[in-house]
């Protein structure tokens, strides 16, 4: 009996000194005073204006709610560049009575963040010396768990927005390094989201990246890699691989089966992106309109170099295999992303490339070529112009043409040899274009031009000299039904 006197005593004096110990918090640690607190200490490492509409504290934790931060000079009724709707903070009670705020732990939750451009190493830098030089004021952060949801990010240059954006950061084992993961859709053309693990070591500087997936077209794009130098000048190096290929980058009568191979390297370096691919086609097929086509096993690669710096960027270098032809050339990409590449192919193979379009493969039996010219690409559109040098070239399958030329000469060859050749034309998804023609050979020699649409009307004026006379010639039908006349 008289224990259970003392025990009711003890629980007592444990309540009193609890609900005592609660109002002397209340009392010493007023939610104002704090929140006095918070907006200059922030206001001070920011250097911006930072208003908060409400605190409430409870013991552990410390909430703020409607928290907006603007630049100094920026007028009254102007939206507020960063706002959150809740912040709830972590905190170490004993650190209290010693009239110092340490927080460990900080969950953000619905941020709106819009600001011109992503801060430089040297604006990190200053926050950092900032908040290092106020060790004096009565807040402190002892951050080891970060933690953001349903957050946006806007930036103006360059334009890119992040929403849904998802962030967790925590301390590593050492407190040393934080171990962060992040995640966010994005409103860019043919990217739409971003997810991210990796590790960042503020003490050396340095981070490394896990994981790093890009999505968007229907692709998927995963890399990891290294950023060193953070606060001064970041240089970042990644490794990446395709794991799906994005067809929703080409138009719906380009169609492709199959998933190519694509594996490279990017590297940012005093605000420039390179990036170099390897790619190897080998294993798919593709075609447009019937104009382009490539049998499945048939080599094809590329390989090549671009940088970005701002809103430029340029194709440096690049290869690709055609078969046992090679081309190259560099190119640009301006800020619409029409591309412009220029081409180079020496000694090609006139008969292997029948095998990848077949209008050629249909009117052009050997030969070989040497050309320069250039790619144009804007809209899902493309074409191509330039210069031919062609050389030991045999045409067939102009069967009026040989049979007029073979009454004319009495020769049975069935095909035209030409030891030279020099053509300027231009080719897009609809027409083949000769704007000029200049053939000789032992059968014949002569000038030409003319339009080819595509599997419907040719129409084409060739002066051939035929035994010493230069004959007008007009080549015109479609590509199954070619008519012959004189002009």
């Amino acid at each position: 009996m008289k224990n259970k006197k003392i025990l009711k005593i003890i629980v007592f004096i444990l309540v009193a000194l609890m609900v005592s110990s609660f109002i002397l918090f209340r009392i010493l640690f007023s939610p104002q005073r704090i929140k006095n607190v918070l907006i200059r200490s922030a206001s001070a490492a920011l250097d911006m204006h930072v208003d908060i509409s409400d605190v409430s504290l409870r013991p552990g934790q410390l909430s703020l709610r409607n928290v907006e931060i603007k630049p100094w000079d920026i007028e009254e009724k102007t939206a507020p560049r960063i706002s959150v709707r809740r912040i709830r903070m972590g905190f170490r009670i004993i650190s209290l009575f010693r009239g110092r705020f340490v927080f460990n732990n900080i969950n953000i939750n619905r941020a709106d963040i819009n600001i011109e451009s992503f801060p430089s190493a040297e604006d990190i830098e200053n926050i950092f010396q900032r908040s290092q030089q106020r060790h004096r004021e009565s807040i402190q952060f002892e951050v080891t768990k970060v933690g953001i949801k349903n957050s946006r990010l806007k930036v103006e240059s360059p334009e890119i927005e992040l929403s849904g954006m998802d962030l967790d950061v925590r301390a590593s084992i050492l407190r040393q390094a934080f171990i962060v993961s992040a995640a966010a859709d994005v409103n860019r053309d043919h990217l739409e989201r971003v997810e991210m693990k990796g590790e960042i070591d503020l003490l050396r500087k340095r981070g490394s990246i896990e994981n790093i997936t890009l999505l968007g077209s229907g692709g998927r794009l995963k890399g990891s890699g290294t950023i060193s130098n953070i606060t001064q000048a970041p240089h970042t190096e990644i490794r990446y691989t395709m794991e799906e290929f994005p067809y929703g980058l080409f138009p719906e009568d380009f169609e492709i089966k199959g998933m190519p191979v694509i594996r490279g390297d990017a590297e940012q370096k005093d605000g420039v992106f390179y990036i170099n691919w390897d790619a190897d086609f080998t294993g798919i097929e593709f075609k447009s309109d019937g104009n382009i086509y490539k049998a499945s096993g048939r080599r094809l690669r590329s390989r090549g170099g671009i940088s970005y710096a701002g809103d430029t960027a340029a194709i440096n270098w690049y290869i690709f295999e055609a078969g046992p032809d090679t081309f190259s050339g560099t190119g640009t990409v301006d800020t619409s992303g029409a591309v412009e590449i220029s081409v180079r192919g020496d000694n090609i193979n006139l008969k292997n490339m029948g095998e990848f379009f077949p209008h050629i493969e249909r009117y052009v039996g050997d030969g070989y070529s040497e050309f320069r010219g250039s790619i144009y690409a804007a809209g899902g559109s493309a074409s191509f112009e330039g210069r031919l040098n062609m050389r030991d070239l045999k045409v067939r399958n102009l069967h009026a043409l040989s049979s007029l030329y073979e009454r004319l000469v009495s020769s049975g060859r069935g095909k035209f040899l030409f030891e030279t050749a020099d053509a300027d034309i231009f080719i897009d998804r609809d027409r083949f274009v000769l704007r000029s023609l200049s053939a000789s050979g032992p059968d014949l020699r002569g000038t030409g031009s003319g339009t080819l649409i595509w599997n419907e009307d040719a129409d084409f004026i060739f002066y051939p000299h035929i035994r010493g006379a230069r004959i007008g010639i007009r080549v015109f039908g479609s590509p199954d039904n070619i008519r012959i006349s004189l002009k």
